[in-house]
């Protein structure tokens, strides 16, 4: 997704599943295109805590829905534009001076050179020393000196030479030049958001003064990751999330990241009182694991088939800059899958691009009815013929507890079983089920019995489907060294599969 993508490329971590509002001292908060479908019984019970102890809320969204309702300002903003409120609110906090300086220079980047050479290819990218660590100026050397060193002044404006001769300045002063541009002020963007400019004013006020003029401090010594040491922790009392409305517009990506950009300018992430991670995120940035690339001979990718590049090397593109993914994730169209492009694959499977397949095979993703947008041409792609009469995709496995509107152009279909009648976790590895305060695990226990012998009844756990499949196709980590199955089934499996050494599924195994 594309907030998912935005925020571990900006914060190490997103709103929706991987971080939450200080309900207890959040005095500020800001709903951004959250509605009441997504993480709601909690979100439902955060927001009853806060208006308990008298916190403001604000719900951002054309409409007014429930959260709307029970907020103290409701923003009626025009579809779409959520970005353009947010580079208002930027700019005020910068035109007024009202930002956490501090915050940025010790666990944001802003004060790493950008090079300044335009017509050159690494133009726009991180100044590195020889051993690629990033560049800063700093101020009591009056040199070019690693960004992670401890103990430096660092400049966070201004114009610098660098070793090789050429230019650089800071991020934050790329931010500066970008963001008091008249273009983002509020009276430029009032009319295109249908917010009045003294309404964005008065919001970048009001954030500014939940933020510095309530600043929390808790007594608690504290070191961070970079090892400083920290006799208390400062809070910022500003929560923002979001959901949605905001992914689910074109420039979602960047919208998120702007809102991100927002809290940081606050020094609201991850402190007391603002939007907190949930363990065990956040990640490192930008996160380490790249997409798989190459298959070796036993069939193993290099890598896991979904990760997030770090550059145009890290793409999934052949010689011609074509995708090699049937998905065409991690190509130049869509270079940041970081969730990958299933709504893709049907159309690609049809048109043979950039491969033909033999065999689609799709577990509850009802993608001829719901996901793909486009239902009557989906349909058609799932039934069309080739020039020999033979179906363009030839065949079609489907896995489903229900028969939902793809099991009709199934070739096979394998009953799957409710969530009542398997075994289910919510992985740490993937979306944690854990608040803010302590990592939890999820595990769904069956409540129904299944039995193979009832006559029409014959539904197994797609996951122990999928274990047994593998097994019996001797796949790498399947099998052990007999050839016989590792996991007996999915409950086995959750319990006893290591990523790495102690690393699994579940904390409590």
């Amino acid at each position: 997704m594309n907030m998912a993508a935005g925020g571990l490329y900006s914060i190490g971590g997103s709103f929706w599943e991987f971080g939450e509002p200080d309900w207890e001292r959040s005095r500020y908060l800001m709903l951004w295109g959250v509605a009441e479908d997504h993480d709601s019984n909690p979100i439902k019970l955060g927001l009853g805590t806060m208006k308990k102890h008298g916190a403001k809320i604000v719900a951002v969204n054309p409409i007014r829905s429930g959260y709307g309702a029970i907020a103290d300002e409701w923003i009626g903003i025009r579809p779409g534009t959520d970005g353009l409120f947010a580079f208002a609110l930027i700019h005020e906090l910068l035109r007024t001076d009202r930002i956490d300086l501090d915050y940025l220079v010790q666990y944001c980047n802003v004060h790493w050179l950008v090079i300044d050479d335009p017509g050159a290819a690494d133009h726009g990218l991180f100044a590195r020393d020889a051993d690629g660590n990033s560049l800063s100026f700093d101020r009591r050397t009056d040199s070019c000196v690693p960004a992670n060193a401890t103990g430096i002044q660092p400049v966070v404006v201004g114009e610098f030479t660098l070793p090789d001769g050429r230019k650089a300045v800071p991020v934050f002063q790329r931010i500066v030049q970008r963001y008091l541009d008249p273009q983002y002020s509020p009276d430029a963007v009032a009319e295109r958001c249908g917010i009045p400019a003294d309404t964005i004013r008065r919001i970048a006020c009001e954030l500014a003064e939940a933020a510095f003029d309530h600043e929390i401090r808790i007594q608690q010594p504290w070191t961070d990751a970079n090892g400083n040491r920290h006799e208390e922790m400062i809070g910022r009392p500003v929560s923002f999330h979001a959901m949605r409305g905001i992914s689910a517009h074109s420039n979602g990506f960047h919208t998120c990241r702007a809102l991100h950009l927002l809290q940081m300018l606050l020094g609201a992430v991850d402190t007391p009182g603002s939007f907190r991670f949930q363990p065990p995120f956040p990640k490192p940035i930008a996160p380490p694991n790249r997409p798989g690339r190459e298959r070796g001979e036993e069939g193993r990718l290099d890598a896991a088939p979904l990760g997030f590049v770090h550059g145009p090397e890290d793409l999934l593109v052949d010689a011609d800059g074509k995708p090699t993914r049937i998905d065409h994730a991690y190509s130049w169209a869509y270079p940041l899958s970081a969730h990958g492009l299933m709504h893709n694959v049907i159309r690609n499977a049809w048109a043979g691009d950039p491969y033909r397949i033999d065999t689609l095979l799709m577990f509850m993703a009802n993608m001829s009815w719901n996901s793909s947008m486009n239902t009557l041409e989906t349909m058609q792609w799932l039934t069309d013929k080739d020039d020999h009469g033979e179906h363009r995709i030839p065949h079609i496995i489907y896995s489903d507890a229900f028969a939902s509107e793809m099991v009709a152009y199934a070739d096979l279909v394998l009953p799957d079983t409710t969530y009542l009648e398997r075994h289910d976790c919510i992985s740490l590895l993937d979306r944690p089920i854990s608040d803010a305060d302590a990592a939890s695990d999820a595990i769904r226990h069956p409540l129904l019995p299944v039995d193979a012998d009832i006559e029409g009844r014959e539904a197994r756990g797609f996951q122990s489907v999928l274990l047994e499949l593998g097994a019996r196709l001797g796949l790498p980590g399947m099998v052990d060294a007999k050839g016989d199955a590792i996991y007996q089934d999915y409950a086995d499996y959750m319990v006893r599969h290591e990523r790495a050494p102690g690393v699994g599924m579940l904390a409590g195994w």
